[in-house]
């Protein structure tokens, strides 16, 4: 049996995420950066996906679809690591940020690394 790509795991990312974030509204000090990061990269691996599956105008499109969600998951991700470490600086919270750090990276690799590097942006 051939095991799933990572790029095929984006609406399961993005539903661990979210279950994630709405643990969090029952209980407050779960920290929720890396679930942020998570419904980000699903979204970007759920885009990319779709992209190469021919729905995408062109792969100039792509690249700056990706890079716009990255941006906007990027920013979410700095809003609520700088709220969760304002709130409390322990280990937990800092173990999130660099995760959450760990997991957008990891989507701007995807990103930069599938598509196509030959064309210009």
């Amino acid at each position: 049996m051939k095991m799933p790509s990572i790029e095929d795991c984006g609406p399961v990312l993005i539903g661990t995420g979210l279950a994630v974030v709405l643990a969090a509204q029952l209980w407050p000090g779960i920290p929720i950066a890396a679930a942020i990061a998570l419904i980000g990269c699903g979204a970007t691996y759920v885009s990319h996906k779709a992209a190469t599956a021919g729905l995408a105008d062109s792969l100039r499109h792509q690249r700056w679809r990706l890079c716009g969600s990255l941006l906007v998951y990027g920013a979410l991700v700095g809003l609520a690591v700088g709220a969760e470490l304002d709130l409390r600086f322990n280990t937990i919270f800092v173990a999130d940020a660099l995760l959450a750090l760990l997991l957008l990276l990891s989507a701007v690799q995807s990103v930069f690394h599938r598509t196509d590097s030959s064309s210009t942006w």
